[in-house]
């Protein structure tokens, strides 16, 4: 009963598990979690009149092709994006 159990666990723990998470700066854009709980939509009735952009480099001596490397790898063991 919990090898089963562990079993099913671990399943779910690797399905949800997505690798390009994990590489830093290598790693493509993707939005974390919600920890505050707070909506990323504007308020009802607002509307926006100026806008910020803030921009980082993932490394100092960044390799232009990590990111397809990591994304070719991802392929070929099938992770889903």
């Amino acid at each position: 009963m919990h090898a089963a159990a562990l079993a099913l666990f671990a399943a779910g723990a690797l399905a949800q598990f997505d690798p390009l998470h994990h590489l830093g700066g290598n790693s493509p854009y993707f939005s974390g979690p919600n920890v505050f709980g707070i909506s990323p939509d504007a308020p009802e009735g607002c509307t926006v009149d100026q806008a910020g952009f803030t921009s980082r480099h993932g490394s100092r001596y960044p390799d232009p092709s990590a990111y397809y490397s990591w994304t070719n790898l991802s392929a070929k063991v099938g992770v889903p994006s």
